[in-house]
């Protein structure tokens, strides 16, 4: 067996051990706990729910403390409606590139309203008593912002 293909078969074994690895740790996420990407993620689609309903004190109870101190609930109700027109009724609701590190996290999420505008946002939140709160929404532009690709 050459040189080239012995390393090749190392490097594969290591990559297959490596990934068996990782599969085995999130296995074991899983048991320790709930998955924090997950919660985010429901987190995010509560909110989105309730803005789809119209009621937007289920919504303001998923935002941040420090967020709460800066708008009242109808002052929070005027920013989403006159600021972020998609979120009221988003039609699909897709995620993307995701980061937390226990305490804080960022959420890239994609929707597309009513008349198919597709609209992406930055979620940031941090934990907070234990549970996961929005501290801010931020529109940002992403290279495609279709929901297909």
């Amino acid at each position: 067996m050459s040189f080239i293909m012995s390393r090749f078969l190392s490097l594969l074994g290591f990559v297959v051990i490596a990934s068996w690895l990782g599969n085995v740790a999130d296995a074991k996420a899983d048991d320790d706990g709930p998955n924090p990407k997950e919660e985010i993620r429901k987190v995010i689609r509560q909110q989105l729910d309730a803005f789809r309903q119209n009621d937007f004190k289920t919504a303001y109870g998923f935002a941040h403390p420090g967020v709460k101190d800066q708008f009242t609930q109808a002052e929070f109700e005027r920013m989403v409606r006159g600021g972020f027109p998609t979120m009221l009724n988003p039609g699909e609701i897709v995620f993307g590139a995701m980061q937390e590190d226990g305490a804080k996290a960022a959420a890239q999420v994609l929707l597309r309203g009513e008349n198919e505008e597709t609209t992406a946002y930055q979620y940031l939140l941090e934990k907070e008593g234990g549970n996961w709160r929005i501290t801010a929404v931020i529109p940002i532009e992403l290279e495609t912002t279709d929901l297909q690709g």
